[in-house]
């Protein structure tokens, strides 16, 4: 439907989209920067698959560069034994 149509169907939707808090900030785009917030970390998992399958999940630095990476999956001990003579790629 329309704008019209489904500002009647779903008010409550639409009331709530309106509403503000005590700044005058939208209540519904304020929950949802939070969101944002939260989401936006410095830091990520980065899964590390061997064969199809995964063996570890490396907490790291949003800004680490490739070598760091590698060099971390190679100095770790579990991974260590498994990379015996094979070529790695990201």
């Amino acid at each position: 439907g329309n704008f019209a149509d489904n500002k009647r169907l779903y008010e409550h939707s639409f009331a709530l989209s309106e509403e503000k808090n005590a700044e005058g900030l939208p209540i519904l785009e304020q929950a949802l920067l939070a969101r944002v917030k939260k989401i936006n970390r410095d830091d990520i998992n980065f899964v590390i698959q061997i064969n199809g399958k995964k063996r570890l999940i490396l907490k790291v630095n949003r800004d680490i560069d490739e070598n760091s990476i590698l060099n971390k999956i190679k100095s770790n001990s579990e991974t260590e034994k498994l990379l015996q003579n094979q070529k790695m790629s990201l």
